[in-house]
């Protein structure tokens, strides 16, 4: 029989009853062998949900919380924060990725992947921009997102702890407020 794989993600954003119903109902089947649950979920939402569950019995000195979810979690990944490095490329990213053509956006993401293959460690988003030609059209736009992505990155990674999620809702407000400008015939600098 093949392998069964099955993905649960955003399972923290369930009510905590609903976690520990899933969480139950994942249990019935991790003893049939060739079954395989890769969940994706804050650890401190579930462990919370399991606590409420368990929170009238007395005299329990452990973590219920963490001691559950380490029997039901056989290999736990944890996704560190971003670190300033890492913003300045994914804000850079989205920035290209809403100021160029689907194509132009394609060619420069492969020179990123490209660039960050031959030096992993020392790789610095800014090497892209050098490896377009200045007369090419999309040149301007690279070297202004990079420009943005650089100035923003250090404070994101601090404000908003890596978070990516919330780098993209800080760059869809920015968006947001700059279409708002626009639509008062106001002209508001990027940078």
């Amino acid at each position: 029989a093949l392998p069964i794989f099955v993905f649960i993600d955003e399972l923290d954003r369930c009510r905590p009853d609903t976690i520990l119903d899933t969480l139950e109902a994942i249990k019935l089947f991790l003893f049939e062998g060739k079954v395989a649950f890769v969940i994706g979920a804050d650890e401190r939402h579930i462990s919370y949900a399991v606590k409420s569950k368990f929170k009238d019995i007395e005299g329990i000195q452990i973590d219920i919380g963490k001691e559950y979810l380490e029997k039901l979690i056989q290999y736990p990944i944890r996704i560190p924060q971003l670190n300033a490095d890492e913003v300045e490329i994914y804000i850079a990213c989205l920035l290209l990725q809403s100021e160029l053509e689907e194509n132009d956006f394609q060619r420069v993401l492969s020179r990123i992947i490209d660039k960050k293959k031959e030096d992993f460690e020392k790789f610095k988003i800014d090497s892209v921009c050098k490896s377009f030609s200045e007369t090419e059209c999309i040149h301007e736009k690279i070297v202004e997102s990079l420009s943005i992505a650089n100035q923003l990155a250090f404070v994101l990674s601090n404000g908003l702890h890596g978070n990516p999620r919330q780098c993209k809702r800080f760059l869809n407000s920015m968006y947001m407020r700059l279409q708002m400008a626009s639509y008062k015939r106001k002209q508001l600098d990027r940078k």
